[in-house]
């Protein structure tokens, strides 16, 4: 998979957008928080591809308060997101308490240095160790650990992120589901 430093997103300061684009994102957002469901502004840019070129764009973060989330919802919400909020090219899903506001505002400072990679070494061990005791291996073909700056509020927090991936040949793929492809109590 790829290297441990295109897995750090650094960042000195939240978001890279303007006040105004900010609570106009926000606010676009806000029409996809139904059904216990919520969308997230979260201060991080990320690099994805929106059409046919690479985007650097800020990440959306989608919670629940449901005790099981209902995962095709929220995949569906994954895809629609980036096509429909153009300051958004990634979304991912928040584990834990819902996060109810539109937008979360701070960061922890992350720059390429040996704490943070030992931060990121310390969670791709915890993955690789989750993927051989559930025998999870062969079947997830890649899955890439990311650190990012968002500190959810907890100061000196940094949110990891993981994108498991299911194909047969590397150029095409699925993510993989949470209760099927990927047991649920793997991801807690």
């Amino acid at each position: 998979g790829p290297g441990l430093a295109i897995r750090i997103l650094c960042a000195d300061k939240p978001f890279d957008i303007s006040q105004e684009e900010q609570m106009k994102t926000a606010k676009e957002l806000e029409a996809y928080n139904k059904d216990g469901i919520y969308a997230t502004l979260l201060p991080t840019r990320s690099v994805g591809v929106q059409g046919d070129a690479r985007s650097y764009k800020q990440l959306c973060g989608l919670s629940t308060d449901k005790k099981t989330p209902d995962w095709k919802t929220l995949f569906e919400l994954a895809k629609e997101i980036p096509k429909k909020v153009h300051n958004v090219n990634r979304v991912v899903f928040v584990f834990g308490d819902p996060i109810k506001t539109s937008k979360l505002e701070t960061i922890t400072n992350t720059l390429l240095c040996q704490d943070t990679c030992d931060q990121l070494r310390a969670a791709d061990n915890i993955v690789t160790e989750q993927l051989i005791k559930n025998n999870l291996v062969k079947k997830v073909a890649q899955l890439p650990v990311i650190l990012f700056p968002c500190d959810f509020g907890i100061k000196g927090g940094r949110g990891i992120a993981i994108r498991t991936f299911i194909t047969n040949d590397f150029m095409t793929g699925i993510p993989a589901t949470p209760g099927k492809e990927i047991p649920e109590n793997v991801l807690n």
